[in-house]
C-alpha cells in the first residue's frame, strides 16, 4: 500500500484518540518511552518533570529507561512536546504511544 493511500485513515484514527478528562476538557493522552545514555536517567527525568505537558515520569527497568505521560490539547502540541523531549541531552531514542 502506498503512503498516500493510508494518510486519510491515519488522520481519522488520530482524531479518535481524544479523551475526556475529569475537568471536562478534551485532552490527548500519550506515553513517551525513552532509551537514554547510561547514567543520565535521572537527569532526563528532572528535565521531563519541568515540562508543563508532562503529568508523570518514571525511571524504569528493562528495554526502556524512562516512561512519561503527556496530556496535550491537540496533535500539534503532541508533536512539539515529543520534539522537545527528543532534544533533551542524553535521550538516544523515543517511542510514542497515544492512548485509545
Amino acid at each position: 500500500m502506498r503512503p498516500e493511500e493510508t494518510e486519510p485513515f491515519i488522520k481519522i484514527a488520530a482524531a479518535s484518540f481524544i479523551v475526556s478528562t475529569p475537568s471536562g476538557g478534551d485532552k490527548i493522552v500519550a506515553y513517551v518511552i525513552l532509551v537514554v545514555e547510561v547514567g543520565r536517567e535521572y537527569e532526563v527525568l528532572r528535565k521531563l518533570l519541568e515540562m508543563d505537558v508532562v503529568s508523570e515520569a518514571h525511571v524504569v527497568y528493562g528495554e526502556f529507561d524512562v516512561i512519561t505521560k503527556l496530556e496535550v490539547g491537540n496533535l500539534e502540541e503532541l508533536e512539539e512536546a515529543v520534539m522537545n523531549i527528543r532534544r533533551i541531552p542524553g535521550v538516544i531514542r523515543s517511542s510514542t504511544l497515544i492512548s485509545a
